[in-house]
């Protein structure tokens, strides 16, 4: 057994160790919340050839799709075709190209879009891009 003297470091652990007042729960970390890995990053718009010098074009590409914002200030309305690939990551052959389009077509003064979507079959998509704007 143990005797401690008042005021001796003893007497002061064993107080410590026996009892004393128990010591508030404290709060939990607050939760930080980060987004998944697998979320895509959302492309900027850029400048595109529309073919037509009257017609400008911006595109986004990204997971297999492209869109296509086409402003028409020509007289006349535009037909536009809009061609696109997707790059595959490929399993044991290597990487595939997979490819996709879609026309439309934007009256005269008037801004549209034009989508279009490539899917690929051998794994990933790694790499989307638009191949060809032709507005006529």
């Amino acid at each position: 057994m143990i005797t401690a003297r008042p005021g001796s470091l003893a007497s002061l652990v064993l107080l410590a160790a026996c009892g004393g007042t128990t010591p508030a729960p404290s709060a939990p970390p607050p939760a930080t919340e980060s987004p998944p890995a697998s979320t895509p990053q959302i492309p900027d718009w850029s400048a595109l050839e529309s073919g037509k010098a009257c017609a400008k074009a911006q595109s986004r590409c990204g997971g297999g799709v492209c869109d296509v914002r086409v402003k028409n200030d020509c007289d006349a309305p535009v037909h536009c075709d809009l061609a696109i690939s997707a790059t595959c990551q490929g399993g044991e052959g290597g990487g595939s190209v997979a490819s996709g389009g879609d026309r439309g077509t934007i009256g005269a003064h008037e801004s549209g879009e034009i989508d279009a979507q490539a899917s690929c079959t051998s794994g990933p998509i790694v790499h989307t891009e638009v191949q060809q704007l032709l507005c006529r």
